[in-house]
């Protein structure tokens, strides 16, 4: 029976090319199982596999790069503690932070910390986002929104309703840090506005959301209504705060021309040099 040579160069080309599928996909595994190990579960699910296709997201090193973190605290959560009882806090605590986690990742926004009744999330890292400030300052403000229907599920419980304030800021370092028992992923360090603590504020001016002028200025399709000037440490200068007020094509006129009223230079501050707010 004659011999065909080409079969055996097929066979072996078709070995070649199962070989490599599945080497591939044993690499892919291998990378997303490390990046699931290395981020835990702060990083939304859709960027695991971004991150596995490019390796230098996993760095373990610091690195120094532009981004935006986000601080939301719940108001009065000493007054909200000392009416449930012990069981139901956790219980509204995890109701409360799973709304805000939910609306964090949906906006490619990364989990930091969670610190008593505050969360940390930052933009802009572990993958790059070049509207990292636009993407956090529409977080916050769908933050408030979730609150809409958050609230009425806690009133079921008969649990009081929660308020939160927001404050959104840039810094410039994010990376690993920790110990070879445990590491954490983090974005530290103020850039642009040191000091400035804009969701600290939020209390004292009634609103939902504060940003400083460096977040403003990386939002141009996004208004805002500047609420007030405080003091921050290191800086001689006043600092402005903006309130976000959402997507300009999508607010009503009348809402516009009220914002833009606050624009103007008046002679008379709301605070004399004296007793301007300080941003702690």
């Amino acid at each position: 029976m004659p011999s065909f040579p080409w079969r055996h160069h097929c066979s072996r080309y078709l070995g070649l090319f199962v070989l490599n599928m599945s080497y591939g996909f044993f690499v892919e595994a291998r990378s997303k199982a490390q990046i699931t190990k290395l981020f835990g579960q702060y990083i939304p699910p859709e960027l695991v596999d971004e991150m596995a296709k490019d390796r230098r997201a996993t760095a373990c090193r610091g690195e120094s790069k532009v981004m935006t973190v986000l601080f939301s605290d719940i108001v009065g959560f000493t007054s909200i503690s000392e009416k449930l009882e012990a069981a139901q806090l956790p219980t509204c605590s995890t109701c409360t932070f799973s709304t805000m986690t939910r609306i964090v990742q949906e906006g490619r926004g990364t989990i930091d910390k969670y610190i008593g009744d505050a969360v940390m999330a930052f933009w802009g890292a572990p993958m790059s986002d070049e509207r990292h400030a636009r993407d956090a300052v529409m977080a916050g403000l769908a933050m408030q929104k979730g609150l809409l229907e958050l609230n009425p599920r806690l009133e079921e419980h008969g649990w009081p309703p929660v308020k939160i304030g927001v404050g959104v800021i840039p810094a410039h370092e994010r990376g690993q840090h920790g110990s070879e028992f445990r590491m954490a992923y983090h974005g530290h360090g103020r850039r642009g506005e040191p000091g400035l603590a804009p969701g600290s504020l939020t209390r004292q001016y009634g609103v939902g959301v504060l940003a400083g002028e460096a977040t403003r200025a990386e939002c141009p399709d996004l208004s805002f209504q500047i609420v007030d000037r405080v003091r921050v440490k290191g800086k001689d200068v006043p600092v402005a705060i903006h309130e976000p007020l959402g997507v300009t094509a999508e607010l009503p006129p009348e809402r516009l021309k009220e914002a833009a009223l606050f624009e103007r230079p008046s002679p008379i501050t709301r605070h004399a040099a004296g007793t301007m707010p300080k941003s702690s």
